[in-house]
């Protein structure tokens, strides 16, 4: 099938959309994106996802986008930030965690000042205290944490005091 062709011979691509200050212009980083491959049902991030979602092969799919968007933009040696998109239920496992994304980024040479962890909270996710917890780990590691798609509706519950933890006095 196509999603396992795609993912076995690591066939996406990366794209990097610019992030301007509006008053200057000034380039502040980039937004990591992902293609399928060309010509394919599955160019499209949405098409993608969602069959790796149907068929059980979502984990596998984030741990491949998520190395070939630092891989190429180490590659391309980019100025400033890049924003890194992960959804929630990922950032905890242990091929994905931060531990895992440090140890890609020192391969690559790159720092993880230079990464901004954009958590993508368009769909639910249960375990708000985890997904703080991991969050915290990110951040002693020198990462920096943005907040994607806030007003899909999900992010309530996560701006409510459960990942920031103002619930405990943090």
């Amino acid at each position: 099938e196509l999603l396992n062709q795609i993912i076995e011979e690591r066939l996406l691509e990366a794209h990097f959309q610019p992030i301007a200050e509006l008053r200057t212009g000034k380039i502040l980083g980039y937004e990591g994106l992902i293609r399928g491959p060309a010509g394919t049902p599955l160019r499209a991030p949405a098409e993608l996802f969602e069959i790796a979602a149907t068929h059980g092969q979502i984990l596998r799919l984030e741990r491949l986008c998520r190395q070939t968007v630092l891989e190429s933009y180490a590659a391309l040696a980019l100025p400033n930030k890049l924003f890194l998109n992960v959804r929630p239920h990922c950032l905890a496992l242990p091929t994905m965690g931060a531990a895992g994304t440090a140890d890609l980024l020192n391969r690559l040479g790159l720092k993880a000042e230079s990464i901004i962890i954009e958590l993508t909270v368009n769909q639910p996710f249960a375990d708000y205290f985890a997904v703080r917890e991991v969050l915290c780990v990110y951040r002693k590691l020198g990462f920096n944490i943005a907040i994607d798609d806030l007003g899909e509706g999900f992010a309530e519950r996560a701006l409510d005091g459960e990942v920031r933890g103002d619930h405990d006095g943090d």
